[in-house]
């Protein structure tokens, strides 16, 4: 039986509750990421890799394929979290946004493909805001993470071909401590913007008003655990979606774009 399972950003606050969950559920684990756990979990093999990194991505192949000959499922969660300004964020780090949250993907599931088995499943983690309108000083991420939930639509048509399931999810605000990386990058924002000092202030207070409550990534793990097992799979999965982030992005651009003026002056 194949209980070979790959993960991306296995190191990370929700990747390590994935890695754990399925290790648990007596899964073989094999977690890539550029930085190395400080904690080892039984029956979780620890690659370092950058995923962005080609040579690296094909060395991490060959550690997998030297112990198992096929995957049942290869989660993809790799991605970093980026608030900026469009106007004023540096060119690399723009570039380096996209390397991370959506070119990696598209590296490890290109070099992993050979051991996809048929019936197999890839999934692919996005987010609640990559179906929203983009908003203010948070565009670079919703736009990453509508380049990948895209990503996975064509991988998904492609790959449905030749029997192999993909399977996007959209995940809203998840206990990672996520938050304090928000708060640290709008802090360096409301410091560094020559434009936008006070509307990201208030820009902020207003997204902590409507997000969703964060859950444990226990219960995401266990949502990507039925995708990856359910015999009758859905395209998509969301947990934890905000009906008012989901609201406000279904008004007009126009009147979208008016409200926020008024609100953030």
């Amino acid at each position: 039986m194949n209980n070979n399972i790959l993960v991306t950003g296995g190191s990370g606050g929700i990747g390590r509750a994935v890695c754990k969950y399925f290790a648990q559920k007596g899964y073989s684990v094999f977690s890539l990421d550029v930085n190395l756990p400080k904690q080892k979990i039984n029956n979780v093999v620890d690659i370092e890799c950058d995923i962005t990194d080609e040579n690296c991505v094909k060395s991490a192949f060959q550690q997998v394929s030297d112990v198992a000959d096929s995957l049942k499922a290869v989660i993809n969660l790799a991605g970093v979290y980026r608030m900026n300004s469009l106007i004023e964020m540096e060119y690399d780090a723009f570039k380096r946004s996209y390397e991370i949250n959506l070119y990696g993907a598209f590296l490890v599931n290109k070099i992993f493909f050979p051991l996809y088995s048929t019936g197999g499943r890839v999934i692919i983690v996005t987010s609640e805001l990559a179906t929203q309108k983009i908003m203010p000083f948070n565009g670079i991420y919703m736009m990453n993470k509508s380049a990948l939930d895209k990503y996975a639509q064509g991988l998904r048509a492609e790959l449905s071909l030749l029997g192999i399931k993909v399977v996007t999810v959209r995940p809203g605000a998840i206990d990672t401590g996520m938050i304090d990386v928000s708060n640290q990058q709008m802090y360096k924002l409301c410091e560094s913007s020559t434009h936008y000092q006070n509307n990201t202030k208030k820009f902020y207070k207003i997204m902590n008003s409507v997000s969703s409550k964060s859950i444990a990534p226990e219960k995401l793990a266990k949502l990507i655990e039925r995708a990856v097992t359910a015999k009758r799979v859905k395209n998509v999965y969301t947990i934890n979606n905000s009906l008012l982030l989901k609201a406000f992005s279904l008004l007009p651009e126009k009147m979208r774009n008016l409200l926020l003026k008024k609100i953030l002056k």
